[in-house]
């Protein structure tokens, strides 16, 4: 009997009832272009054939057992995806009907293995913190080996054997070249956001101690601040301007009328125009409204009513004495005034 028994006419025809969906008309085109090679018999007794792709230079293996009936394994998709007799397969089947005389001759072809892929095995060292595992130990014990890795010998090695602590070098190759390890590209810049997130958190507490009136936690922060231009500070003479702690707001504002920024606020103003000495002198906060005047506010400026801060020490004169000729505030006001008179409503002529 031959490689491949004779195939007869029903034969060939179970190749064409066996094949894919017009997968047959397409192999007689193989075959007609000579893109099937029989490359020799395998192992089993059958015949291993290549067949050429038609899009490109890329070829098929068929494998195609012993005896008559209509059947071929080939490493092209539609047969991994579909099964049945692909295009390649019938090819290699009717060459082999056309060639049945020669096909005996054929070379023998080795059995094609696929490789195994080596299964994972437990590490046989101790982790670093110098703990053995239970598993490892009992391991060790079932073995006849209680010594650790790193000072076990080995079992094919002679007495003799010394490892040899050097290392060898890499072999180097005529024509490699070195090849640069890619740059990891650069990750988020945060250091914006970090100081972003210290001047929010800095401001925060500036307003925070200035409100309260505590002049040492404040001076503390605005050292932490440094020499930068302060965001707000305005809002920092109004909040200490009103503070609960009177003699803390005064510290705090003559703290802060030392900078150039804290000094050019003394002359701004809020929504309805009023200065920093406009909120102290309406409540009567002698101490700062003396840091004030010595900062050289004006004591004449109006805001939207047309109060001024020298009209609204007179007008809340509710601390004065018997025993005082005149009112400490006011006679300070109108010292740094120069004399303005005052009308009833607050406001300076």
């Amino acid at each position: 009997m031959s490689v491949i028994e004779p195939m007869t006419s029903t034969t060939a025809q179970a190749v064409s009832e066996a094949c894919n969906s017009g997968s047959y008309a397409k192999a007689l085109t193989l075959l007609k272009t000579s893109k099937v090679t029989l490359f020799g018999r395998t192992v089993e007794g059958g015949v291993e054939a290549h067949v050429a792709s038609e899009r490109g230079p890329g070829t098929y293996i068929v494998s195609v057992p012993a005896g008559t009936k209509a059947r071929a394994s080939c490493s092209c998709h539609d047969y991994k995806t579909r099964g049945g007799l692909c295009k390649h397969g019938a090819a290699a089947l009717l060459a082999c009907q056309r060639e049945i005389g020669g096909a005996q001759s054929l070379p023998e072809v080795p059995a094609r293995e696929k490789p195994k892929t080596p299964k994972k095995q437990l590490s046989e060292t101790a982790p670093s913190g110098g703990v053995t595992p239970p598993w490892l130990s009992a391991k060790r014990k079932l073995n006849g080996d209680d010594e650790s890795p790193a000072t076990k010998r080995p079992r094919s090695a002679s007495p003799e054997f010394v490892e040899d602590p050097v290392s060898l070098p890499k072999p180097k190759f005529p024509g490699q070249k070195k090849v640069k390890a890619a740059a990891a590209p650069p990750g988020p810049d945060l250091s914006g956001r970090k100081t972003a997130m210290r001047t929010a958190m800095l401001k925060n507490l500036l307003q925070k101690w200035a409100g309260f009136g505590r002049a040492e936690e404040f001076k503390a922060e605005l050292r932490r601040w440094g020499e930068a231009p302060l965001e707000d500070a305005f809002g920092l003479l109004r909040r200490a301007a009103s503070s609960e702690d009177a003699a803390g707001g005064a510290a705090i504002i003559s703290e802060l009328v030392q900078r150039p920024d804290g000094l050019a606020a003394t002359a701004s103003a809020d929504a309805q125009g009023r200065t920093a000495l406009h909120i102290a002198a309406a409540g009567r906060n002698l101490d700062v409204c003396r840091v004030l005047l010595s900062a050289r506010a004006c004591p004449n400026v109006k805001d939207s009513g047309g109060r001024t801060p020298l009209g609204l020490a007179c007008k809340h004169r509710v601390e004065a004495s018997q025993l005082w000729v005149e009112d400490p505030l006011v006679k300070m006001m109108k010292e740094a005034a120069g004399g303005a008179a005052v009308d009833p409503n607050g406001s300076t002529n």
